[in-house]
């Protein structure tokens, strides 16, 4: 599954940069998939990845393990788990097929 982290500090270093690093490495599943970018909000680092598919509650619990253990620089955290094209894909697929069962029930009430 992929994931995404954003941390906020309070300037950006090049320590700040290799700490995400470190970090999305020690959760990832592939370490290519690490990408390290400036958001565009003013201090925040953010890194995306990909992760064992697991319930969200425990990834989670994984990355905030794997922050609290690297104990660095950041004031405040958010995390992600944005949808690949094909789960998104898959997702539409699913709810067109719903909205036309739904139509079709209301025009055979009707």
């Amino acid at each position: 599954m992929n994931a995404r982290l954003h941390v906020l500090f309070r300037s950006i270093t090049a320590a700040d940069w290799e700490t995400m690093r470190r970090v999305a490495n020690r959760v990832t599943i592939d370490r290519k998939s690490v990408r390290v970018y400036e958001d565009e909000k003013l201090n925040w680092l953010v890194v995306d990845f990909t992760m064992a598919t697991q319930p969200q509650y425990a990834a989670v619990d994984a990355i905030d393990r794997v922050l609290k253990f690297d104990d660095g620089n950041g004031l405040d955290t958010a995390i992600q788990f944005p949808r690949s094209e094909a789960e998104e894909a898959r997702a539409t697929r699913k709810n067109e097929k719903r909205k036309a069962i739904r139509r079709v029930n209301r025009l055979s009430r009707g």
